[in-house]
């Protein structure tokens, strides 16, 4: 069978089909190699029709893949085309992004609603490259920032506060970046993100003399997140003050689920925030693995 009229067949074939993310991959892996005898634009274009009808969810691509690397793939002008189809973009494991690459894929995703990378998976060297390049890329749409594990520095964190590129976003996941009381400061002082519903601090455990500084109480303390839902910092020793500054805090008054495993609370800690905590629409109090019993 002709390839021209093999991918435009197949291309209606998978738009017939159920929305699934299976499918949607299906669709994408026809659109990067399309040779059909009507341009790209003209093909997404038809092809925006039909998914205009599929469930955000479903529309996800898994980008810079060892799979992909080792093909050879190559982000060009038709592969960017079929990239603008996308609405969540997740980047595995084992995936090592060169800068050029990722402002291409940005340039592209303003209609994207969910992005999750790990920014130290960049080409050694590049990890604020890759911040600064995000921070810079208006992304309207974007709802779920997941930024794990990327040794976020005070100056990545504040390209991302100082940016207005994703005012929409509700979900932040910050885990496991180890932030230092100066990266934390910043992203507690910061107006940024004041959409923000869920946000995940687990494991942001710093070095032991900024704890001694207040650390994670103080980010407590300044923050100003008034429409949080839900608040993950297990694993984060809240230093001296942590449950007395959760206590005093108003601004905590939204929360409907509040984890703090493993945040080595002692007893007294824990009638503090039972006491005098300010939680009227907390639903779910997580406090296991700590010292209170």
């Amino acid at each position: 069978m002709d390839k021209q009229y093999g991918d435009m067949k197949r291309l209606q074939e998978i738009l017939l089909l159920q929305p699934s993310v299976e499918h949607f991959e299906q669709l994408l892996s026809t659109l990067f190699s399309w040779v059909g005898t009507e341009s790209i634009e003209e093909v997404v274009a038809r092809a925006e029709e039909v998914l205009s009808s599929w469930p955000d969810e479903c529309r996800e691509a898994e980008l810079f893949s060892m799979h992909q690397r080792l093909a050879g793939f190559m982000f060009d002008e038709d592969a960017l085309c079929a990239l603008s189809l996308v609405r969540s973009v997740r980047v595995p494991l084992m995936s090592f992004i060169k800068t050029e690459d990722l402002t291409k894929v940005l340039s592209v995703l303003e209609s994207c609603e969910l992005l999750s990378f790990v920014v130290e998976r960049a080409v050694f060297g590049e990890e604020l490259e890759h911040v600064r390049q995000l921070a810079k890329t208006r992304m309207p749409a974007l709802k779920t920032l997941s930024l794990p594990e990327s040794s976020l520095s005070r100056e990545g964190v504040e390209l991302l506060i100082q940016s207005d590129c994703f005012p929409n976003v509700q979900y932040l996941d910050l885990s496991q970046n180890q932030m230092d009381h100066n990266a934390l400061v910043a992203f507690a002082d910061s107006l940024s993100f004041v959409e923000l519903h869920h946000l995940d601090l687990s494991g942001d455990i710093s070095a032991p003399n900024d704890f001694q500084k207040g650390g994670m109480a103080e980010f407590v303390e300044r923050s100003s997140f008034q429409c949080l839902q839900s608040l993950n910092m297990s694993y984060c020793l809240l230093g001296k003050g942590g449950s007395e500054a959760f206590a005093r805090s108003r601004v905590f008054s939204s929360l409907e689920t509040l984890t703090l495993r493993g945040c080595q609370l002692g007893r007294e800690d824990v009638e503090v925030l039972a006491c005098y905590g300010h939680f009227p629409l907390l639903k779910t109090l997580d406090l296991s693995e700590n010292k209170h019993r």
